[in-house]
């Protein structure tokens, strides 16, 4: 199972790219760039959480199976927002034209957009073996610029509130789940603080940055 996560997640994203490029349920009330977005960001969600979810509960269930499967999943995210991307560029501005019209306000949401797809390409570039070999130590730390792409697409997303039209109820689904993870990274970093810098040990301050954390989200969102 470990050998063969990867290309069961390459083939699950090419089947749901398949849902999403006809339009069949659940994509058919999106439109087909918000229908990547939605793939890019889910995505993008799992590959963030396999870090937090096997250092919090480092018994959990197929350990080894999650971690072999963040490759392919960083990758899939990658390609579901380069489709996003250009379909959004074809449909959505117009093209070239169209940027040529939108003002520095407007065209905000776009640059911050495109800054995170530069992240994106940048990990999908640097993945394969021999890349990760040649950076060496470096690669660990460019590839931690992942959770800038992720912050940076959240933001995306807020300031472009049509880009994803989502049902009320799956909306709110979606800030619980990003409230987990934010909680699990925050339960993380508080581990490495503490091993790292003793004194902070027996400090439990962590959750309530989590509760103001997610506050904040919710602030934003609604």
């Amino acid at each position: 199972m470990n050998k063969q996560v990867r290309r069961l997640v390459y083939l699950e994203a090419v089947v749901l790219w398949g849902y999403a490029y006809i339009g069949l349920w659940p994509f058919d009330y999106l439109t087909p760039a918000s229908r990547y977005a939605f793939l890019a960001v889910f995505f993008l969600y799992l590959t963030l959480m396999v870090s937090p979810v096997t250092i919090v509960f480092p018994n959990v269930p197929y350990k080894l199976t999650i971690l072999r499967a963040r490759k392919a999943l960083g990758i899939s995210s990658f390609f579901f927002a380069l489709t996003h991307a250009l379909t959004a560029f074809r449909d959505n501005l117009g093209g070239f034209q169209g940027i040529a019209v939108l003002s520095l306000n407007e065209r905000l949401p776009y640059i911050i957009g495109s800054a995170a797809l530069l992240i994106l390409i940048a990990m999908a570039l640097t993945s394969p073996p021999f890349m990760v070999n040649r950076l060496g130590k470096y690669w660990k730390r460019l590839h931690r610029f992942v959770y800038l792409a992720g912050v940076l697409i959240l933001i995306h997303v807020t300031l472009v509130p049509k880009s994803i039209n989502l049902p009320p109820v799956l909306n709110r689904i979606i800030f619980a789940m990003l409230g987990f993870l934010i909680i699990l990274e925050f339960v993380r970093f508080n581990r490495f603080l503490s091993v790292r810098y003793k004194f902070l040990e027996n400090k439990r301050f962590w959750p309530l940055l989590s509760i103001a954390a997610l506050y904040l989200i919710y602030a934003l969102s609604y």
